[in-house]
């Protein structure tokens, strides 16, 4: 998370996914879905075409305030790209949150974590070579289950349903020792609370 100075106003961006929580993540994709065609192209397939600078601009303003602490109106009175007098922009805002539409880069071998003081830990048996073997406690359950979240984010991706079933993933591979239906309902509902970082832990398992 970066902190910046605004007008002598104390302002942060965040620009980790460890800062990001998946329910952010959600509102956000959720905020794409519901663009213009026009834009949303431009943005998932990065094409040639000329996007109206006015409309790119708005976009932009929009994405940095659902990761910031930055106002809209905040965001309208900085310049849209560096110049002699400040080098604070829209553009460099964005630059440092435009990574959130897209999966991390890199990520975690995550064995544990705690969350509200609860600790979860990745099931046992579960281990995956190559794709190869897959062994779950509750095997035809969970394994129904983790293929139809796995299945459902590749159809959903860019989608807020996407996030939604990262979560449900999330919560089926890392228990707090309950693991009935409510209680992987419950914990999938918690972890929307927990960061991006951790959460896309559960997809690059595989």
């Amino acid at each position: 998370m970066l902190s910046l100075k605004v007008n002598e106003d104390s302002r942060t961006i965040k620009d980790e996914f460890i800062d990001v929580t998946l329910n952010e993540l959600s509102a956000a994709y959720k905020f794409i879905s519901g663009l213009d065609s026009e834009t949303k192209r431009y943005l998932l397939t990065k094409s040639d075409s000329d996007l109206e600078n006015s409309k790119l601009f708005e976009f932009k303003i929009k994405w940095i305030a659902l990761f910031s602490d930055l106002t809209i109106n905040e965001l309208r009175l900085i310049p849209q790209v560096e110049s002699a007098y400040s080098n604070l922009s829209v553009d460099w805002l964005y630059n440092h949150c435009e990574k959130f539409m897209h999966q991390p880069e890199s990520y975690i071998e995550l064995k544990e974590f705690k969350h509200k003081g609860t600790q979860y830990n990745l099931i046992e048996p579960l281990k995956t070579i190559s794709g190869a073997s897959l062994l779950f406690g509750n095997a035809n359950y969970r394994q129904f289950m983790i293929g139809s979240q796995l299945t459902a984010m590749v159809h959903d991706q860019k989608n807020e349903r996407g996030i939604e079933s990262l979560k449900r993933l999330f919560a089926l591979l890392y228990s707090d020792g309950d693991d009935s239906s409510e209680d992987v309902v419950k914990r999938s509902e918690n972890f929307g609370e927990v960061n991006a970082l951790y959460g896309w832990a559960a997809y690059f398992f595989f």
